[in-house]
């Protein structure tokens, strides 16, 4: 290439131009191979949340020393513009890539300049080289001391990130296989965060840093755990490479080790020797216990039962007998291995990730990014990766958003058949609906798939369906290329069945929350009868199953569209009544369900009906007592309703099939209503202090003469008379809602138990001297009784009113649990207040729930992620050392107002003379009833 110096290099007419005539031509002159260099490389910030919407970004070439291609290798990196554009805006960019892939130099020109530019550590980067490109002749000799492949590589043997030895390592055929296989595979994707509980998101490769042993990563079905896998294998093959981690790493799919005829050792042993012939298991054992390895163990869910405990115990003698060693598990949550590592959730997508798929490199002209603004009948689905991809991949095919969940998958599964002739695709459609049949459990085993294909005569297409993605073969295991695709099989295969079948089949398996499998059944039933029996199912099994179906069912009218007619209006309220009922009657006792429908209706009644009309897209409905009716819906406007309500479908993004959607928001509204106004039931800890509650709003507020302590026989005596009054507006003020009626049942509760005499077992600490001993003792007693009784009327509630929700409230799921209070005490107006912050600790049961007091010099809790880590990991240790290991422990700690116990308190929600206990109660329960229901689809007005 020695003409290259002598070439007139000139008229370039484009960026291309310059890329193709001129920087190509000059990195072959400087002595790169053509095969090391990578045109529009593309290049994975990792720097969070907030990064630009738009292009991909790419750069324009990488050059590398050899293979493999990766940040080990990486030399140079050239960004090239148009002619008529000058250098210096291109320059940030290309720095940005440079630091990113972490070459020491990068080249800019745009055909008429060039410049050459070394990253410095600290500050800005040194230009140290510029020149224009007709004397690029008399200056080759600086250029070439500078950018030459020899001149790079001497360049790199002082930097510790480089390592230019990678292909002489024992280990280097392995290393650069697995890179390229991860490479090929993951040819576009977007960062991915993790939630881990009291913290904020992080980046998912800082699992492979610090001093942890590993994690358990939780996602899913369709949340793009393998490919999450791929991509930190993919990292962690960078950092060994360019020598930054010492662990050798290894991607393994679970289902395929053999554990009945080989151990988990064996496996990976097999896995590095198939590259480098000779490898055995003395030279594991040296690697592991010098440099340690790190295993990214895939679907762990889905492992036999069978063999699920001895993989557990494999795993963790490989932490115990390597300590050097990191396990990366990835699973469905519902399906945690035993081992003692931290536990992440892995996110989905957002908007901006949703952009990202829909732009995917692409330039955005005329209309920008508006084009491209998600309907928001498709924004909670589109936070499920897979669903996100077909979206993209429907809007890429047709330039418009999709209506039916189902029609995706049709279009995946067309793109897959689309090379084979008519009667094929069906012969083959047939085996994979049977392969997803079979493969419910775990994956099938290779040889039973060669006879299941021969058997249904598709034996000549099953290479055709793993080229086209279809099934995946890894090892001895076969199963479809993804759980979701075979849900959808599934769920078709289920829905041809008639409706008694349907039903009893639906009743005889286990709905679970973390596959796609019940919304692709409830959104692909094809006529109402069957969507009724999938609906009634589906909210039988699990509350918190059926509402995150709903948004599988939602479109923008194209599959039912909003009308007048009669007809649509009727279906339309038949589902909302029906969605109703069908959770009511499952999941609530029958108290709490009537007084639900009571709520609805706006007063008693024993059989809930509903009437309404569509006008125009908004639909206007009411309910009323059906016992003496003979329909429970009636089309049609009401005279007077005691309460009614509106909603403009189409200005919201719902069609006519949102019946069970309104339906369920009515509950969750009901729901909230009633935990506003305490209509609830407990046990003796909730009856207790709802009784004593009520006295002491009757005594300040309507002048009664009740005083502690409450002699409940003699308050009983008082309110006798008056024994049907109602007294308080439910929801309007802070005034308690009182039937004298329902408090004198409870009072004859209480002392049916025994208890005659409702004592404040408080005392108020606002009337404390806190700096005395015995007030401090004092204040002690109080918290400590006050955290315990509250958890203990918290479950007393869910047990008696909520008992189908107690699976999913985040507090039930925590409790029991004992407070480290650390009091600090601070001068404020002349006196002095008391501030709390606290940690709060899994404990074995009730008895030994509540909390301790101390005041410490210094009460601040550290909130650095380091601590956090530690707090957490100390948590998880506690919750398997009590013997409630894998549970949805909810982790918090930080600052916590001190309670008031003299009923003034004045923070929202609570209500006036109610004890702290119930106040504490009711924000659990209404936080934790938000959070069930905020999965149900609710869209922005339009």
């Amino acid at each position: 290439m020695d003409d290259f110096w002598t070439r007139e290099h000139s008229d370039f007419e484009s960026e291309a131009d310059v890329e193709t005539r001129f920087v190509t031509p000059l990195l072959l002159a400087l002595g790169h191979a053509l095969d090391n260099i990578a045109a529009k490389k593309r290049v994975l910030f990792r720097e969070g949340r907030n990064s630009r919407i738009g292009r991909k970004p790419e750069a324009d070439f990488v050059v590398y020393a050899d293979r493999p291609h990766c940040r080990a290798t990486a030399l140079l990196v050239v960004e090239t513009k148009h002619p008529r554009e000058m250098l210096d805006q291109g320059r940030e960019q290309a720095e940005s890539y440079a630091q990113n892939i972490r070459t020491p130099l990068y080249l800019l020109t745009n055909g008429k300049q060039v410049e050459v530019w070394q990253l410095q550590i600290v500050g800005d980067s040194e230009l140290v080289f510029s020149d224009s490109v007709e004397n690029l002749a008399a200056s080759r000799g600086h250029l070439e001391g500078l950018a030459s492949r020899d001149a790079l590589l001497s360049l790199c043997t002082g930097l510790r990130f480089k390592n230019m030895d990678v292909v002489r390592r024992d280990l280097s055929e392995y290393e650069t296989n697995e890179t390229r296989r991860c490479e090929r595979e993951l040819s576009f994707t977007v960062p991915r965060f993790l939630t881990r509980a009291g913290q904020d998101d992080v980046q998912a490769e800082l699992v492979l840093d610090g001093n942890e042993k590993g994690a358990i990563v939780l996602g899913s079905s369709g949340f793009g755990k393998t490919t999450l896998g791929k991509a930190l294998l993919l990292e962690a093959l960078e950092k060994r490479l360019e020598g930054s981690s010492a662990q050798l790493p290894f991607e393994v799919f679970l289902p395929d080790v053999p554990v009945g005829e080989c151990t988990l050792e064996t496996y990976l042993v097999g896995r590095v020797s198939a590259h480098v012939p000779g490898y055995n298991l003395s030279a594991f054992k040296d690697e592991a216990k010098t440099n340690g390895v790190l295993i990214v163990a895939d679907a762990f869910d889905r492992v036999s039962s069978l063999e699920r405990p001895k993989l557990t115990t494999q795993l963790r003698n490989i932490l115990r007998d390597f300590p050097k060693s990191r396990i990366l598990v990835l699973s469905r949550p519902n399906l945690l291995p035993d081992i003692a590592l931290s536990t992440f959730s892995l996110r989905g997508f957002d908007e901006k990730d949703m952009w990202a798929l829909l732009v995917n490199g692409r330039e955005l002209r005329d209309r920008g990014y508006s084009r491209f603004k998600l309907p928001e009948h498709l924004v909670q689905l589109c936070q499920i990766p897979l669903l996100a991809s077909l979206v993209a991949n429907h809007y890429h095919s047709f330039e418009r958003f999709p209506t039916n969940v189902n029609t995706l998958y049709e279009e995946w599964l067309g793109r897959i058949l689309h090379p084979f002739p008519v009667v094929e695709k069906a012969q083959l459609r047939a085996f994979l609906e049977e392969l997803s049949a079979q493969t419910a459990i775990g994956p099938m085993d290779i040889g039973r798939c060669f006879q299941l294909a021969k058997e249904m005569d598709v034996s000549a297409g099953l290479n055709q369906l793993a080229d086209a993605d279809a099934i995946t073969i890894r090892g001895t295991s076969v199963e479809l290329v993804h759980e979701g695709l075979a849900d959808f099989f599934r769920a078709q295969r289920l829905l041809r069945l008639p409706p008694a079948e349907l039903l009893a089949s639906l009743n005889a398996i286990s709905t679970d929350g973390s596959s796609q499998f019940p919304g692709l059944l409830l959104s692909g039933a094809p006529t109402p009868e069957a969507s009724r029996v999938v609906w009634e199912a589906l909210a039988g099994q699990s509350i918190k199953v059926a509402l995150a179906s709903l948004k599988f069912t939602i479109g923008d009218g194209e599959r039912r569209p909003v009308s007048n007619s009669r007809n649509v209006a009727e279906a339309l309220l038949t589902d909302v009544l029906t969605s109703i009922e069908v959770l009511l009657r499952t999941h609530f006792s029958d108290q709490f369900a009537f007084d639900v429908r009571s709520r609805l209706a706006g007063r008693p009644v024993s059989a809930l009906g509903i009437e309404g009309h569509i006008d125009r897209g908004f639909v206007n409905f009411s309910f009323f007592d059906a016992e003496q009716d003979d329909t429970r819906v009636r089309f049609g406007e009401a005279e007077e309703p005691y309460r009614s309500w509106g909603i403009a479908l189409d200005k919201q993004d719902y069609d006519a099939g949102a019946g069970r959607i309104l339906g369920a928001q009515r509950i969750a509204d009901a729901i909230k209503e009633l935990i506003d106004c305490r209509r609830l039931r407990g046990g003796p800890v909730w009856t207790q202090e709802t009784v004593l509650s009520r006295l002491r709003h009757l005594a300040r507020f309507y002048s009664m003469k009740f005083s502690a302590p409450y002699d409940l026989e003699h308050c009983k005596a008082d309110l006798l008379p008056i024994s049907n009054r109602r007294m308080g507006d439910r929801l309007r003020s802070r005034a308690q809602y009182i039937h004298t009626g329902e408090l004198i049942e409870d009072i004859d509760g209480l002392m049916s138990d025994g208890i005659t005499v409702l004592h404040e077992w408080w005392v108020e600490p606002r009337d404390l001297d806190f700096n005395a001993p015995v007030a401090r003792a004092k204040l002690a007693h109080t918290l400590d009784e006050y955290f315990r009784r509250s958890q203990q009327a918290y479950v007393e509630v869910v047990r008696r009113d909520l008992p189908g929700l107690a699976a999913y409230l985040r507090e039930c799921a925590s409790i029991p649990v004992r407070y480290d209070l650390r009091g600090a005490i601070v001068k404020v107006h002349g006196g002095h207040d008391l501030h709390l912050n606290y940690e709060r600790w899994p404990v074995r049961d009730l008895a030994n729930a509540g909390a301790d007091l101390s005041f410490p010099e210094n009460p601040m809790i550290d909130l650095s992620r380091s601590t956090s880590d530690a707090y957490i990991s100390k948590t998880e240790l506690v919750l398997a050392k009590v013997g409630r290991p894998g549970s949805d422990f909810r982790i918090t700690r930080g600052g916590i107002a001190v309670p008031q116990f003299n009923g003034r308190s004045h923070r929202s929600g609570d209500r006036e003379d109610e004890t702290a206990v119930v106040s504490y109660v009711a924000k659990m329960l209404s936080d934790d009833c938000q959070q069930v229901f905020s999965v149900i689809p609710a869209f922005r007005w339009r």
